[in-house]
């Protein structure tokens, strides 16, 4: 018994199309991928100055705190820094001037500039000083 050898006259590999098409495919994944990690990257870094403005935030009302016993004209405060590059003020407006109710808007602010992104963040209260009310 003989055994034929048959030749197979294809060449093994791909093509010069597959080879693009591959390559294609696999820019566009990596594009999408950078992409995606650059998101996220950019998102903790806000959160991150955030966290960070928060924290400027409750430091600058511990160093001064609204206190009763003052006139709501002394609870403002002019910048205050710290580290980090964040500036802390709070400002005191009457909510009703010609009332003279005793109700005060009081707006506790955070600015910073890191990197060239500024951003600022705002808490505004209410307080009422009964003391002011009955004047």
């Amino acid at each position: 018994m003989q055994v034929r050898e048959q030749h197979v006259d294809r060449r093994s590999g791909m093509t010069l199309i597959e080879v693009l098409m591959a390559a294609a495919i696999l820019g566009v994944g990596l594009t999408a991928l950078l992409t995606a990690a650059s998101r996220c990257l950019a998102v903790m870094r806000t959160a991150k100055q955030y966290q960070s403005a928060q924290w400027a935030l409750n430091l600058g009302e511990i160093e001064n705190p609204v206190l009763p016993s003052k006139e709501p004209e002394d609870w403002e405060v002019s910048a205050t820094s710290y580290d980090g590059g964040m500036t802390y003020t709070r400002e005191v407006e009457e909510e009703d001037e010609e009332q003279k109710d005793g109700l005060f808007i009081l707006t506790s602010t955070v600015t910073w500039d890191r990197q060239g992104h500024h951003g600022s963040e705002s808490v505004v209260r209410y307080v009422f000083v009964k003391e002011k009310a009955e004047l």
